[in-house]
């Protein structure tokens, strides 16, 4: 028997780390509107960031972005994105090898 484990990044190419980081950050918290989607809700919480995503699911709906996108902790975007120029994209994409059976790469809106 066969154990698929997929995961999924944010992948983000810039030459500005920062900007890269800050486009991640808004998507995190773009995913709880209307309500949290299911699967990135549950990938919060697998990951243990519960509070977090407890607290972007209240203040979203309520057009409350930038305080969402505050509470979004460092090690979220450390953990399910993958930021950076060309090369540390590539470097770290290479990190997943032997971890995990395919790597889903989600791109966020850079607008």
């Amino acid at each position: 028997m066969t154990i698929l484990w997929r995961k999924t990044a944010f992948p983000n190419i810039y030459s500005k780390h920062a900007l890269g980081r800050y486009f991640c950050i808004l998507g995190k918290t773009r995913f709880t509107i209307p309500i949290p989607h299911p699967y990135y809700d549950s990938q919060l919480r697998q990951f243990g960031y519960a509070e977090f995503a407890d607290q972007a699911a209240k203040l979203m709906p309520q057009g409350r972005l930038l305080e969402a996108m505050a509470l979004v902790p460092e090690e979220v975007i450390d953990t399910m994105t993958i930021i950076g120029n060309l090369d540390e994209c590539t470097a770290r994409i290479r990190e997943y090898e032997g971890i995990t059976d395919e790597l889903i790469l989600a791109f966020t809106a850079q607008r």
